[in-house]
């Protein structure tokens, strides 16, 4: 834009030095067009620079963390005055953390074209990212007009967390109560009904000594009781986010998507559930494949995490401590939970599972 003006002042310039040197009437002509160009240049300006059209094209609808995300930012000008470089400003923001960036990217808008440029960004964290065109501004050809004006281009994506390999003992859910299609058995205290015959070991109890082996194999045999457990298994996320740890979070989804992986492997249906600070009210999903995990994470991601460290925990044990569930509780707040329940497993010294 600045070569365009330095250009036209060369021009005009070199039309008076014409005209003292030839005194003729077309330099005379021409140097009046000259002069009135930019008045001309203006005027085509403001007729025009609205109709420029500008759109993020070649977007993806997920990513994963850190990885290179690539989209196209076509602007199109269907006028024929070249208008200089324009400057678009744009905002990268993380719904579920909070965080924005805002950009400014100059980009030539040609005349009867369609020009396109490839942007790359990266997210450091999981979440709901929008990337909004929110201003535009555009100069005339000679740079003397400028004019600003709001945009609205918005396209949005979800980073997804990468699951960490993660197990869960199995035997250590406990008991509930459900439908009868729902109840299954494991290894319990019900004497009504035997699992196994097993060699005793220290600490069995008398009771349970089958005695009649015990004299035919002249060695102590016991009976392993079963003791029916509820299929209402519930993986509870806390989503909680630490201020003084950014990112922490992110480990957590990781581990509650290894965890609830690790169910579905192994044969385990079950609901993974979250707390809504913001409608007050607990989101529950029935997960029976891998599709419905994915599915969940994703409503995950538009959620707004919690300042409260045990708001999903209280939220949960309110409204289904009587509902016959199991509930497994995933935080990365356990310094601030007081629970007396056993502690099922660990993820990297940062995500807690606890029994609820």
């Amino acid at each position: 834009m600045i070569g365009n003006l330095i250009n036209y002042l060369l021009l005009i310039a070199l039309v008076i030095t014409g005209l003292l040197f030839y005194n003729d009437y077309i330099l005379a002509v021409l140097l009046a067009a000259v002069i009135i160009m930019p008045v001309i240049s203006v005027i085509l300006f403001y007729k025009t620079y609205k109709k420029t059209i500008i759109k993020i094209t070649d977007f993806p609808v997920n990513a994963g963390r850190e990885a290179d995300i690539l989209f196209k930012i076509a602007i199109k000008n269907p006028s024929f005055y070249p208008m200089g470089d324009m400057k678009i400003k744009m905002n990268v923001k993380n719904m579920f953390y909070g965080n924005e960036k805002e950009y400014i990217l100059n980009v030539p808008d040609v005349p009867f074209k369609t020009n396109e440029i490839t942007w790359k960004f990266k997210s450091l964290y999981c979440g709901c990212i929008t990337v909004d065109i929110t201003e535009v501004e555009v100069r005339d050809f000679l740079g003397m007009a400028r004019k600003k004006f709001p945009y609205h281009e918005q396209k949005t994506l979800i980073i997804l967390p990468v699951s960490k390999e993660a197990s869960i003992d199995m035997q250590a859910l406990s008991p509930g109560d459900g439908d009868e299609s729902e109840v299954q058995y494991k290894k319990g205290t019900d004497v009504s009904d035997i699992s196994e015959i097993r060699p005793y070991e220290p600490g069995d109890s008398l009771q349970s000594v089958h005695w009649k082996l015990t004299a035919r194999y002249d060695d102590w045999m016991v009976k392993e009781y079963s003791m029916p457990f509820t299929n209402r298994l519930c993986l509870v996320l806390e989503l909680y986010n630490n201020p003084d740890i950014p990112g922490e979070m992110d480990s957590v989804l990781e581990a509650y998507m290894g965890y609830a992986l690790f169910l579905i492997n192994n044969g385990r249906e079950f609901y993974m559930v979250w707390h809504n600070s913001e409608s007050m009210e607990n989101v529950i999903r029935e997960i029976q494949t891998e599709n419905d995990i994915m599915l969940a994470l994703n409503d995950i991601m538009y959620v707004k995490p919690s300042g409260n460290g045990v708001e999903a925990y209280n939220a949960y044990k309110n409204e289904y401590e009587n509902g016959g569930f199991t509930g497994l509780y995933v935080t990365n707040a356990s310094n601030e939970v007081n629970i007396k329940e056993e502690k099922l497993g660990i993820y990297n010294g940062k995500a807690v599972i606890y029994g609820l």
